[in-house]
């Protein structure tokens, strides 16, 4: 693992590396230290590194764990089993070799055999360094007797120094055993290193290691890397793991399973998951063994990057090896298989989670039924529900009532909306809706509907749930419903609010009940109870359903009573009476609207504009009612002037300067640019094309309108191979937005 091949990947990241517990200790927290490119050259150099465990070491340990491990001075068998395989010349550097790779692996036997079958070969003699290895291995085994007296007071009083804060008096003790020649300085070193770690002093201990490894060139052993390693992980501190990892690295300090652990772990808190994947799939090839920490961080990497597919499978295998994962993780996982809808996986895993005693949470339990109610078996999710007793939340309720509407069983909807009440939860007015809307088309529709509006509001004496059968009655076209439960409320002695009365106005409104709904609001209006909502509600419902007289003079009586009309009420009037070819009513309204101090908006300008093209009487209106001056004094004038150009009564020699007097009435929007434009391709293809530009400069997305007009612009003034361009340009322009909405709607 070269330092320069990662050393371009030390970027700031926001990856969260929330799987463990943080720590403040270290101003690089905040860091994750790689960046997800190049990810096949990292798990490459990786790989490497972990290769240089030779499969020879493997199957020495193999040998040496395999025989009676009471018996370790067994000879004849060590000496038979290692002379069968082709072993390198022996030597200090591949003595060291095999016992760094039992240091920390609590090979202590295996490494107590090997050292002696290695003392019993003719042509090899230990020396200071394997004498070293073979102490950091001994020192810290307690079931291993015969050291002598000194070493067992240093084990004693080392430590003890080092734990009790007087780390200072640690180090002389240390140095004095080294110049006597009595302890090796690199066991004393370690000794020490795990002591601070230990003692909670991990600051110290690195900054013992460092300075010990710039004065003395000191190269811990496996053990003491891992320790700190696996110390720093869980503190998040990546950027001084990556360091350690290229220590090691480059001190040819070889890998073991503990340490490819950890890098595993590493990759995954590093926002890598992908190179995590990658060695784990390749773990076969130098025998990594991954253990519970890398699991359950390869887990939840994975599930972080939404690989729910690849998520499972390493939590079937971590299963396969009896790590079980805990209920973070657990929970993690699935809620990520639900929101894949990975039903069967989750099934699998409820099951892994009944036999290894894990007890799901009720948000697990609600994530499931969601899943299954978006893939339609809303069977089965009401199955899981009956398990749970009714332990459902709102939201599992609102996800099986829409479910079982899909499937036309508004008898079991209506039964879960009754339990959900009962359960606490507020039945809101959109779930009442489908509920009573997916009964009305059951038979019996008017007796289950008014069943189930008994249960509901049984010892209820609020509003709350007439209103939302009174809204739910009208959304469903059936008004008669609507009035009584109106007339029910009324009559156990439930006062109707301002609430009650705009829903059921609506409800008449919405069954096309115009007539009623009029006679409603008259008997409203003659107690005193009209309200402005009831007036913007009934004015725009007559306009929509072309009735502008009507309309017309509730807006008059709605301004006699002081009520402000709403900006829909305007527009919508307005469009209804210019339809209708009242112009001079339409434009008076507009200019009632600006007397109250409002400012014109797009909506009110572009009736006018768009009506204007197609009669002079729009123009004359506005004349007859305050004039025209061509200077433009008043809003008012310069409106008209505008109206009065847009049907050529004026002349204005280029389209931009119509756009700028149009600015000054109102603010122009996409329908206005359409406008103009319609007006330019007229008479100028080149005044449209800039018109066009200029539009998007301003940040107006053309629509399928607006190309449109110039296709038949251009095809107008005999120029079809423009015509054409501008046609395919708007099939891809349009196709692409399209694509993207629908993937937006998706998302």
């Amino acid at each position: 693992m070269a330092k320069s091949l990662f050393s371009s990947f030390l970027v700031h990241n926001d990856h969260p590396s929330s799987f463990s517990p943080s720590s403040s200790s270290s101003s690089h927290n905040s860091y994750t230290v790689l960046r997800k490119i190049n990810q096949n050259d990292v798990a490459s150099s990786i790989k490497d590194w972990f290769n240089t465990l030779d499969p020879l070491i493997t199957r020495i340990f193999q040998i040496l764990s395999s025989t009676d491990s009471s018996s370790y001075n067994d000879d004849a068998a060590v000496d038979a089993s290692l002379s069968a395989l082709t072993l390198p010349r022996l030597d200090e550097s591949f003595v060291l070799t095999v016992l760094h790779h039992g240091t920390a692996a609590a090979h202590v036997y295996p490494c107590l055999r090997f050292f002696h079958w290695a003392g019993r070969q003719p042509d090899f003699h230990h020396t200071r360094g394997t004498f070293s290895a073979i102490f950091r291995i001994l020192a810290p085994a307690p079931s291993v007797e015969g050291l002598d007296e000194f070493l067992q007071s240093f084990n004693r009083r080392g430590p003890a120094l080092c734990g009790s804060n007087r780390f200072g008096h640690a180090v002389r003790l240390v140095r004095e055993f080294g110049n006597l020649g009595l302890v090796p300085l690199d066991h004393a070193y370690g000794v020490c290193i795990r002591d601070l770690v230990q003692g909670g002093r991990l600051n110290e201990a690195l900054k013992f290691y460092r300075q010990k490894k710039e004065d003395e060139g000191y190269i811990p052993g496996l053990g003491s890397y891992n320790l700190l390693i696996y110390k720093l992980l869980r503190e998040n501190r990546l950027i001084e793991v990556y360091d350690l990892f290229t220590d090691m690295s480059e001190t040819n300090v070889p890998p073991n399973t503990a340490t490819m652990n950890a890098v595993l772990c590493f990759f995954c808190k590093a926002g890598m998951a992908d190179v995590a994947l990658d060695l784990f799939k390749s773990r076969s090839e130098f025998m990594l063994s991954p253990n519970h920490m890398a699991y359950k961080h390869l887990i939840l990497a994975l599930c972080w990057d939404g690989n729910a597919k690849e998520a499972f499978s390493v939590f079937k295998s971590s299963i396969d090896h009896c790590f079980i994962p805990d209920t973070g993780t657990f929970t993690r996982l699935a809620n990520v298989l639900c929101r894949e809808c990975m039903i069967d996986e989750m099934k699998e895993l409820l099951h892994f989670a009944l036999e290894w005693k894990i007890m799901p949470n009720a948000s697990t339990y609600d994530n499931f039924i969601t899943a299954l109610c978006r893939t339609g078996r809303v069977e089965d999710s009401y199955l899981i529900h009956g398990e749970l007793k009714g332990a459902s939340s709102s939201r599992a309720y609102a996800n099986m009532i829409k479910g079982f509407k899909e499937l036309n069983r508004g008898d079991i909807a209506a039964r879960l909306l009754v339990e959900m009440k009962e359960k606490g939860h507020k039945v809101t007015p959109a779930l009442c809706r489908v509920v009573v809307c997916c009964l009305l088309q059951m038979d019996n529709s008017r007796s289950r509907f008014l069943s189930l509006f008994e249960m509901l509001s049984h010892n209820d004496r609020q509003h709350y749930i007439y209103d939302c059968f009174i809204d739910a009655a009208g959304h469903a076209k059936q008004a008669e419903l609507a009035w009584k439960v109106f007339e029910l409320m009324q009559r156990n002695g439930i006062q109707p609010t301002s609430s009650s009365l705009f829903l059921m106005l609506k409800a008449y409104l919405e069954s096309g009940r115009t007539y009623d709904a009029l006679n409603f609001f008259n008997n409203v209006w003659s107690r005193g109870l009209a309200t402005r909502k009831l007036y913007n509600c009934l004015v725009v419902s007559l306009c929509k359903s072309k009735n502008p007289e009507p309309a017309y003079l509730l807006l008059q009586q709605m301004l006699r009573d002081g009520f402000h009309p709403s900006i829909e009420c305007y527009e919508n009037l307005v469009l209804a009476l210019c339809s209708s070819k009242r112009y001079h009513e339409a434009v008076n309204l507009v200019n009632v609207y600006e007397k109250m101090g409002r400012q014109l908006t797009s909506s009110l300008g572009n009736i006018l504009l768009s009506q204007s093209m197609s009669s002079l009487e729009v123009y004359n209106a506005c004349v007859r009612l305050r004039g025209v001056k061509e200077e433009g004094e008043t809003d008012w004038s310069m409106l008209s002037f505008v109206v009065g150009a847009f049907y050529d009564h004026h002349r204005v020699s280029h389209v931009e300067d119509l756009e700028k007097l149009i600015a000054k009435c109102f603010p122009l929007d996409i329908y206005t640019y359409n406008l103009l434009l319609r007006k330019a391709c007229k008479s100028d293809m080149g005044q449209a094309c800039e018109l066009f530009e200029r539009m998007r400069r301003r940040g107006f997305e053309p629509n399928r309108w607006t190309y449109t007009i110039l296709v038949y612009g251009f095809k107008r003034h005999g120029t079809r191979d423009e015509a054409e361009r501008w046609f395919q340009e708007s099939k891809r322009i349009l196709s692409n937005k399209e694509t993207r909405m629908l993937i937006l709607r998706n998302n």
